[in-house]
């Protein structure tokens, strides 16, 4: 998937809950096994299954978090201002249709798909164990859009 960086600083906020979510449906299974009417190997397929979504998200979340830990401030704080829409009150004034603001963000995501990379999070591996997540997908066909927009806006401003 195309600008697969980008897709994981937008839904990396929401990997907790996601998490939390999955982690509950493997409690539900474990404990509704007991009763249940298929037999065991479906639940433990189930199991597996499951705690193998849990076991790349984790993995995921803890590679971006470090990922992030290898910007400087004013990286991290620009991060957080686009692709986790935290706001800053005017400490910050990213113009977001300023050549500044493109060169930063192409820097920024150069340096963190460089680190992601390094720890096996390529396109490739994106695709296949993250792109299985409708939550993700549904990210990944917005940042497609918003990254066109953008494109256009500055080809715009340009001519």
């Amino acid at each position: 998937m195309e600008n697969y960086e980008k897709i994981l600083l937008y839904v990396y906020p929401k990997f907790g809950a996601v998490i939390s979510t999955l982690e509950g449906k493997f409690k539900s299974i474990i404990a509704s096994s007991r009763y249940a009417l298929e037999p065991a190997e479906t639940s433990l397929n189930n199991l597996i299954e499951v705690g193998d979504l849990i076991r790349i998200l984790k993995t995921t979340k803890d590679v971006v978090k470090k990922a992030l830990l290898t910007l400087d401030e004013v990286e991290r704080d620009f991060v957080e201002f686009k692709y986790f829409k935290l706001t800053y009150d005017g400490l910050l004034d990213f113009n977001t249709q300023s050549y500044d603001y493109r060169r930063l963000d192409i820097k920024v995501i150069k340096k963190f798909k460089k680190y992601l990379e390094r720890f096996g999070i390529t396109e490739k591996w994106f695709d296949d164990n993250l792109m299985r997540f409708s939550f993700i997908r549904e990210v990944a066909r917005r940042t497609q859009k918003i990254e066109k927009e953008f494109f256009t806006n500055i080809s715009n401003i340009i001519s």
